[in-house]
């Protein structure tokens, strides 16, 4: 009896260990940053430049920037909040240079097929768009009025801190204050990289 009893504590003993453990290892709410390149939209501007080269700037690209937070609603469910910088521009010249720029807040819900995997969709609400030009014969200062947009992606964690995404956005459209009320559409491709912690 005495060996029983001393088998049947340490088995309680080990299972509320266990149980301790999983408890530790699951945190719904987590940190993000991310980073990444998209491609696509119209072409706002177009430049030439002395060495026979040209270069454009898009409502779609190019770098994208941004930070947030996840909460995970249980197994299969979890919601992402994200601010960003999200901008494209020329290359560098010595006597003039440009940038569209913009700030996108996201707010995204995912499905978890496993660990691995998860697909999501949501809203991108953009603000603060503005176009900046200089150079020898002209300088720009436009902005845009607010956009949203309908982002749909999938991701991949190959460990559960590194997610790797490819989206797609669609609907999002720049009216311009200033070029003659010019509505330039910004959907695009974009491929992410999220860091969590």
């Amino acid at each position: 009896v005495s060996t029983m009893s001393e088998t049947s504590t340490t088995t309680a003993s080990e299972t509320s260990t266990s149980a301790n453990q999983m408890g530790a290892d699951i945190n719904p709410l987590r940190l993000l940053i991310g980073l990444g390149l998209t491609f696509g939209g119209d072409t706002i501007v177009t430049a030439s430049y002395t060495d026979g080269t040209t270069d454009t700037i898009t409502a779609g690209g190019i770098l994208l920037f941004y930070a947030g937070a996840e909460y995970r609603l249980d197994d299969n469910i979890s919601m992402q909040g994200t601010i960003g910088y999200h901008v494209d521009s020329l290359k560098p010249a010595e006597n003039g240079d440009g940038s569209f720029s913009r700030m996108p807040i996201e707010v995204m819900a995912y499905y978890h097929l496993n660990d691995k995997v998860r697909l999501g969709g949501g809203l991108r609400f953009v603000n603060n768009a503005k176009l900046k030009l200089s150079g020898t014969t002209n300088r720009i200062n436009d902005t845009f009025a607010s956009a949203t947009g309908l982002v749909i992606e999938g991701e991949w964690l190959p460990v559960p801190k590194i997610g790797i995404k490819l989206r797609s956005v669609s609907g999002e459209k720049y009216q311009s204050n200033n070029f003659f009320g010019d509505v330039f559409k910004g959907d695009h491709i974009g491929l992410l990289a999220n860091f969590y912690f």
